[in-house]
């Protein structure tokens, strides 16, 4: 990263893989906890709960996932990540988009990219060309 962040400065160009690396390794301690440990759950206090309170209750205290709409949950969870884990201001998302769709073509462009090149290598090795006619 630094190496990258050097070769950008001598560019004259704006340094940024020492930050992203660093974003990284903060989300990582931040998920490592959960990703490296494993627990079990049941619902089954929440659903014997669910059964028995009132439809009043259960208007007031809507806790039934099965209403709930994921798409907009899921946006609304990572907005949350990126405001406050990240500390990120919501005016970087359009550049953020732009930057992600490079990415993902970049990625794209290099797998083909060695997909050819393992193509022409598998079939250089396994089939010579005839060269006598």
């Amino acid at each position: 990263a630094h190496l990258g962040d050097l070769a950008l400065r001598l560019t004259n160009n704006k340094p940024f893989f020492v930050k992203i690396t660093q974003k990284m390794h903060k989300a990582t301690k931040v998920v490592e906890f959960f990703t490296t440990n494993e627990w079990e759950w049941t619902n089954d206090n929440t659903l014997s709960l669910c059964k028995e309170i009132t439809e009043q209750d259960r208007n007031l205290f809507n806790f039934d996932l099965s209403q709930l709409h994921w798409p907009n949950y899921i946006k609304d969870y990572v907005k949350g990540v990126r405001q406050y884990v990240f500390k990120e201001d919501d005016a970087s998302i359009p550049d953020s988009i732009v930057l992600l769709r490079k990415m993902y073509w970049l990625e794209k462009g290099l797998q083909i990219f060695m997909f050819l090149m393992f193509w022409r290598v598998l079939f250089t090795r396994l089939l010579p060309i005839e060269t006598d006619l």
